[in-house]
């Protein structure tokens, strides 16, 4: 029997493809070396689900808990990179593009039920 998390079922309305499309649209990994914004949104979804109010607690928190995430390709991160991406103007087009998508298929979702 295979077991869900909320994280994978959470997870599931942003198939990894779409999220990729979205940020070669805006050219979001042009100036990244190690760290994508994968990584930066995994960790940054986290804190909000964790309700951890600081980058530093969501660092020391997501990376002692990232094995458990590899299956969503998720790595380590520090603080200093998710404040560099939290200060780029196409992170913001691109987690537009994210929520619009989510809220487009929760509305598609709807009209079937």
């Amino acid at each position: 029997m295979k077991s869900t998390t909320i994280w994978s079922n959470l997870l599931e309305f942003i198939p990894r493809h779409q999220f990729n499309r979205f940020v070669k649209k805006h050219d979001g990994d042009k100036y990244s070396k190690k760290v994508r914004v994968y990584e930066h949104f995994t960790s940054i979804l986290y804190g909000v689900i964790g309700n951890i109010n600081s980058l530093r607690s969501v660092e020391t928190s997501f990376n002692s808990h990232h094995n458990s995430f590899d299956c969503f390709g998720a790595k380590q991160i520090h603080k200093s990179t998710m404040s560099y991406y939290n200060q780029r103007d196409n992170l913001v087009k691109i987690y537009q593009d994210v929520f619009n998508y989510v809220l487009k298929q929760s509305l598609a979702n709807d009209k079937i039920s």
